[in-house]
This record gives structure tokens, C-alpha cells and sequence, in this order.
């Protein structure tokens, strides 16, 4: 491992036992962990860096691609530009955000709030003169889909799978005929496919683990498969168990 990925990885632990508080050259100082993929390996990495928050928006950061003054862009400036979007640990939230390089005036104005602030970066922008000009990206919350009220209501009134072979301790019988007795329980199955050899749509029927060999679980109509374990909903006319 090289010096400068295993002091990141020192400072990525730190920050993570702390609840986004580091020591160090990083004492005191805003601190973000931004994952960002390799744009030709696709690998992720992580880099920790100092940011600027926003003037009034509470998840949109500034970031500086300073490399501490070298002539060169660091890597996980390009891999952002690339896609467009990563995702940031600040404190104990991580949340996706969208990707903004600024210019111009507004880039001027942040870096000079940057630099006024912690003067390390009015000296990496002396060593990058002429050379590079030191870029800012804004990294913003990426917009969460929020329901409408009667898509909400629909949702909440939507029947919820159950894994019953794990959390009720019944099997997937799928047996024909007969009818269910005292102590057993039918769940009708909707669908089934954990891998794309299972996925088929099939009914069947669940009984007690203990009796799913000596009673015979209800009538189906269409094509089945024996499985013990399978997703579905409760029938309404199941018995309790």
C-alpha cells in the first residue's frame, strides 16, 4: 500500500470511529469521505478531503481539487467529472449526490471563502499558478422520489411478503387436493425465483413443517413446482396457526 492510501486509510477509520471527527492535519477542519469510482476500472474508492458548506443549503458541499499544490488533477477529480454523481459520508449520513464543476466568478468566490478560511489553500493556489487553475466541484444531495399522498396510501394498503420458510417455520409443500388441518396455515404463492432458473410463476400451498408430509395442502390450478421455501401472501381463508 503506498503512504499517501494508507494514511486516507488511517484517516477513513478514524473518521468512522468518530462520528466524521479526525486528529491530525485534519483537526478540527470539515471532513468528508467521498466514494467515487474508477473511470476505466470501476473500482471504488474513497478519498477524504475538506469541504465548504453551502451558505443555505445543508447537503450541498464545495470540495477542492488542490492535490496539496502539485501541477496535476488528482484521480478522484476525473472519476467525478466522469459520472457525474458519487457518494459522501459527512459526519454519520452518507447520501448520493449529483456532480457540478463551477466557473467563472462563482468558482472565484468559493475558493476565496476557502482560502480565507483555512490559508493552506491561498498557498496551493500559489504553487498552481499558471500551471492549473484548482477546481471546485459542488456536490449536491441528489433528489430523493417522494410519493404522492394517494400513491403513499396505495403502498401502505399493498399486502407485504413474508419469508415464511424462515420466520414462520413452514415449507413450500405444493401438494394437490385435501384441504388444510388444526395448527396449519396456506399461503398463496405469487412468485418464486431467487435465481433465473426459479423464476416462474407458480400457485402452491404451505403447511405446518410437522405436517407437511401426512396432510395434503389445498388444490392448485396452475403449473407448480415442489419448493420449501417460496414468496407469497397469506390466503384469506388460512387457519391460524
Amino acid at each position: 500500500m503506498s503512504e499517501v492510501l494508507d494514511r486516507n486509510a488511517k484517516v477513513i477509520a478514524e473518521f468512522r470511529a468518530n462520528e466524521g471527527r479526525v486528529g491530525g492535519v485534519f483537526e478540527g477542519a470539515p471532513l468528508v469521505l467521498v466514494h467515487h469510482r474508477g473511470r476505466k476500472s470501476g473500482h471504488e474508492h474513497v478519498s477524504p478531503m475538506m469541504y465548504l458548506p453551502h451558505d443555505t443549503a445543508p447537503d450541498t458541499v464545495y470540495v477542492f481539487a488542490s492535490k496539496g499544490g502539485a501541477p496535476t488533477n488528482p484521480d478522484w477529480y476525473r472519476n467525478l467529472t466522469a459520472s457525474g454523481e458519487g457518494t459522501i459520508e459527512r459526519g454519520t449520513a452518507t447520501y448520493q449526490v449529483t456532480v457540478h464543476e463551477l466557473t467563472g466568478a462563482e468558482r472565484d468566490r468559493i475558493y476565496a471563502e476557502q482560502a480565507r478560511r483555512y490559508p493552506g489553500f491561498a498557498e496551493y493556489a500559489r504553487r498552481t499558478a499558471g500551471i492549473r487553475t484548482i477546481p471546485v466541484l459542488e456536490l449536491r444531495q441528489a433528489k430523493r422520489t417522494t410519493l404522492s399522498a394517494s400513491a403513499s396510501r396505495r403502498r401502505e394498503n399493498m399486502p407485504k411478503a413474508v419469508r415464511y420458510d424462515e420466520y414462520c417455520g413452514i415449507d413450500v409443500s405444493g401438494r394437490r387436493g385435501g384441504t388444510t388441518g388444526p395448527g396449519e396455515g396456506q399461503v398463496r404463492v405469487k412468485a418464486a425465483g431467487i435465481n433465473p432458473s426459479e423464476a416462474v410463476i407458480r400457485t402452491g400451498a404451505l403447511a405446518d413443517r410437522s405436517r407437511r408430509r401426512s396432510r395434503p395442502g389445498r388444490a392448485v390450478t396452475s403449473p407448480w413446482s415442489p419448493r420449501r421455501s417460496a414468496p407469497g401472501l397469506p390466503d384469506s381463508r388460512s387457519a391460524t396457526r
